[in-house]
Parts: C-alpha cells; structure tokens; sequence
C-alpha cells in the first residue's frame, strides 16, 4: 500500500525555504538526467548494485554524479518512502529503449521500491561551491503543475529568484530535470537537486527570510498539483 504524505498547514516550503528553477530554456542543453528515489531494506546488496552500475555507466556514456541517503521528507507526493536516491547524467535517453531500462535492472532488483525519473537537465555553475559534497544539506523536490495559470507560476518563480540572489546563505540549484518520462510513478514536471552548504545555513536562512518563505509557500499552494521534499546527505 503506498504511503500518502498529508499537505498540512504550515507548508514544505516554509519548512524548507526554496523553491525551483524559473524561465529556463533547454535548447542548449545536451544531457539527459536520470534521478532514481529508492526504498531500500537490504544496504549489502543496494551498495553492491550501486557500485556495479557506477563502474558500468561509462559503458552506457553516463555518470553518477550525485548519491545518498534520504533522511526525511515532507510533501504530499504519492510513492512509497525513498531513502536513497541516485542522480546521473547521460548523453543520450536511456529509459526510452529496452537496452537502457534493462541497465537498472540490478539497482532496482536491490530494492524494495524504485522509481526512475528522465528528462532535460540544466545544471547551473553560477551556483557552484567549495563546500564539501558530505558536508552540505541536499534537497531534492518533485513536483506535478496544476497549469491553472502557467504565465503566473513564471512570473511568480522569477520574483522569487529576484528576492533570494543577494543573500549569501540562499540555497544554491545544482542540477534542474525537465522530465519527460518516469518509471514506477507518473511523470512529474519538474525535479530540482538543491543544497545549502551546510544545515546550519538553511537553519539561518529560513529563520532570517520569513517573507521568501511565505512567497514559497503561495508558489506551492497556487501552482503545484502536489510536490514532495526529501531531504538528503550527499556521498559523492
């Protein structure tokens, strides 16, 4: 039975205190991202399909450039609960032939749940950070659009992004997936991969911006379907 996540009041994103990527366009972009979110019980046997699909992915002209553990989450998207998830760049689509969904076989088979997730990836360098990859408190978000008014979100987005630019312990956007496709759920519209540098600055953001929060909480009310938070500790 999968495990349904209540909205409640007090908002993910007030909890949070970030929100996705606006006005992006993908025309320049060349890599495909894959995020994987996986519920594991045996850690022996998930490690060893991670390492064998790290060392295997060049094969497949991919990378693994992101994994780790989910402690939390916070949202109310319908899958069962991750505790670890995968991020990868590959040059060409993998999940819409056999060949590439046949390459995640084993890393899924180590798992209790898996849900894989494909599409356009921006990655952002004007964000970039010497914070240590262990040492910086991941976010990573999944959403679904109501379209109800897609100029609006736009905008809306924007203003948000104006509003966090000059603050220096602002989450910093590593990796934004435009999906087109998804296996073991249906297709969200957006995944964002987020970090602050570390927990202590997100604790300092979300204390010293409580209008950003508002403006991100009303995003998520306003414009999104559903969404789901799941905090996370990088380990590459």
């Amino acid at each position: 039975m999968k495990k349904i996540i209540k909205r409640i009041s007090l908002t993910a994103a007030t909890f949070v205190g970030l929100t996705m990527v606006s006005n992006i366009s993908f025309a320049n972009t060349s890599n495909v991202g894959i995020v994987g979110l996986f519920q594991v019980d045996n850690d022996i046997a998930f490690s060893q399909a991670l390492l064998d699909l790290q060392n295997s992915s060049g094969d497949m002209k991919c990378d693994v450039i992101r994994h780790g553990g989910i402690m939390q989450e916070n949202g109310d998207l319908d899958i069962e609960k991750p505790n670890r998830f995968v991020v990868m760049s590959c040059e060409t689509e993998m999940l819409d032939n056999k060949d590439g969904r046949d390459f995640f076989t084993a890393i899924r088979s180590a798992s209790d749940d898996s849900y894989l997730i494909e599409g356009d990836m921006q990655n952002f360098a004007e964000d970039s950070s010497t914070a240590s990859i262990q040492s910086r408190a991941y976010i990573l978000k999944v959403s679904h659009y109501n379209n109800v008014s897609p100029g609006r979100r736009d905008q809306d987005l924007e203003a948000i992004r104006k509003n966090t630019l000059s603050i220096p312990e602002r989450y910093r956007r590593e990796v934004f997936i435009q999906p087109h496709r998804a296996i073991g759920m249906s297709t969200p519209d957006e995944v964002a991969v987020l970090f602050y540098e570390d927990p202590a600055q997100g604790k300092h953001f979300r204390d010293n911006n409580p209008a950003i929060l508002k403006q991100v909480g009303d995003f998520n009310d306003n414009h999104l379907e559903d969404y789901i938070y799941y905090f996370a500790q990088a380990l590459k």
